[in-house]
């Protein structure tokens, strides 16, 4: 005890001497500017006020040099700032990253985010601003679990449902679905697949679109024309049109079309992606009809139908089997009514090999062989088209349409098979070529003429072209025959 009550009088002894202890430093701020020496562990030290900031206020300080700045005055400073600006802000520390929040949360931050991500006045709608505030709330949670950020997304959809009837007065749904679609992909930018599929539940949630796409798929197709256009809307323009990749429409289409039941699938697809008439809806009834022999190949676009199918099957595949593609094909070309098998073959032509491959070894192995000859009939023809009318010399369409036929053929399940196959699809060939000639000599038109001698010319090259390789596969046959 003696010892102790020593020591201290000697240390209070030398604290009133004014000497400091070496390892436990403190300096008063320096005066206007100029910096302090001191001298720890014989060694000069040089304390500025941003060396005072940090070692005088480590644990109070988690704004930086805005610690001396009352809240109110942070906020104003916030508000004076871009989205964009603001949002790198926020990822400079965790205690910025925090103010943010909760400015964005204050009532003066809704005024400066929610109406800047509008522009909801009659000068228009900038959805570079939808972008901006995406990335804000992306950054401003970037720290923050899954829950937390989903908590925010539902939040500000939800702050924002007067801000999209707005846009929809003044400029229109699509307007609005785009600018939404931004906010949307810069939000979700950089997500895995989970966070992603729980985001697409929660904005299909918020918009409650399941009860809307169940009413319009248990009716039939134009029965509900705007809610089949809505449906549209929102899925190609949150979704799938600001898809980056072709790896990303798939896994979007893949959400939307999985929920449901195959036939509902096909009729969803085809409502996505099919092209729009002079009214801006989905043409049901133009793929069902062909109204004479010689429907020319092309009259609809069927390039998106087949961009789906095909990515569904190539990107997607661990989602989607062959058996499911060709189910859903077959549903697809039988909605509303049975396709004409001219756009059937058109659509297989573009659906590349994959999809076709599996469409057509699907029917030749139950030897259906009267469709086969009929689809593979039109689809040498739409080949021969698409070469003449992309100039191809190399015939690139048609050298397609040969492996096409050879694997058909592989596909048929006996020797007699095949020889009918051959027979029918020449057959189907002569049919046609009398029918153009018999109403060329009925018809007068001058015009409707020459029409029908680009069809025969074409399907005379076909026909020209296709020769040698059914001659050269009935060989083939024969020779296998025992």
């Amino acid at each position: 005890m003696q010892t102790r009550s020593s020591y201290k009088r000697y240390r209070e002894h030398e604290t009133s001497e004014g000497r400091k202890r070496p390892l436990r430093c403190r300096a008063q701020p320096p005066v206007q500017g100029h910096s302090t020496p001191l001298e720890v562990n014989s060694q000069p030290l040089v304390i500025t006020a941003t060396t005072l900031l940090d070692t005088e206020h480590k644990e109070k300080c988690v704004h930086g040099l805005f610690v001396a700045l009352p809240t109110e005055i942070l906020h104003s400073l916030f508000g004076l700032l871009d989205l964009s600006e603001l949002g790198q802000l926020a990822l400079v520390s965790k205690g910025l990253n925090q103010a943010v929040e909760e400015y964005i949360y204050t009532h003066s931050g809704h005024r400066r985010v929610i109406p800047a991500a509008s522009s909801g006045g009659d000068d228009g709608v900038n959805p570079l601003d939808f972008r901006k505030l995406g990335f804000l709330l992306k950054r401003v949670t970037a720290f923050r679990s899954l829950k937390y950020q989903l908590k925010t997304a539902s939040f500000f959809l939800n702050k924002l449902k007067p801000v999209h009837c707005k846009i929809c007065e003044v400029k229109g749904t699509s307007t609005s679905y785009h600018c939404f679609g931004e906010l949307l992909n810069s939000y979700t930018a950089g997500w895995d697949e989970y966070k992603k599929i729980r985001a697409y539940s929660l904005v299909v949630s918020v918009a409650k679109l399941d009860e809307r796409t169940n009413k319009v798929l248990s009716r039939a197709p134009e029965s509900f024309p705007w809610h089949e256009q809505d449906i549209r809307l929102f899925h190609r323009l949150i979704f799938l049109i600001p898809a980056k990749s072709d790896v990303d429409y798939g896994f979007w289409l893949t959400q939307i079309l999985k929920p449901w039941p195959i036939t509902f699938q096909a009729r969803l697809l085809y409502l996505l992606t099919a092209p729009e008439d002079s009214r801006g809806c989905v043409s049901w009834t133009q793929v069902c009809g062909c109204s004479n022999v010689q429907h020319s190949s092309g009259s609809v676009d069927f390039r998106e139908v087949a961009r789906a199918l095909w990515i569904l099957r190539t990107c997607r595949c661990k989602d989607w089997s062959q058996d499911d593609i060709i189910s859903i094909f077959d549903e697809l070309t039988s909605t509303p009514n049975s396709w004409c098998l001219e756009n059937v073959a058109q659509l297989l032509m573009l659906s590349g090999s994959e999809v076709t491959h599996g469409v057509l070894g699907s029917r030749a192995i139950s030897g259906r062989v009267e469709e086969l000859s009929v689809l593979l009939y039109y689809l040498a023809h739409a080949c021969v088209s698409a070469d003449e009318k992309m100039k191809c010399s190399d015939a690139g369409h048609l050298k397609w349409f040969t492996c096409v036929m050879r694997h058909v053929f592989a596909l048929l399940p006996s020797a007699k098979d095949k020889r009918s196959l051959s027979t029918k699809l020449m057959a189907t060939w002569q049919n046609y070529l009398t029918a153009l000639f018999e109403e060329n000599e009925l018809d007068g038109d001058e015009s409707e003429h020459e029409e029908i001698k680009e069809e025969f010319c074409t399907a005379l090259t076909s026909l020209t072209n296709l020769s040698a390789v059914l001659a050269e596969m009935v060989v083939d046959v024969t020779q296998s025959e025992p």
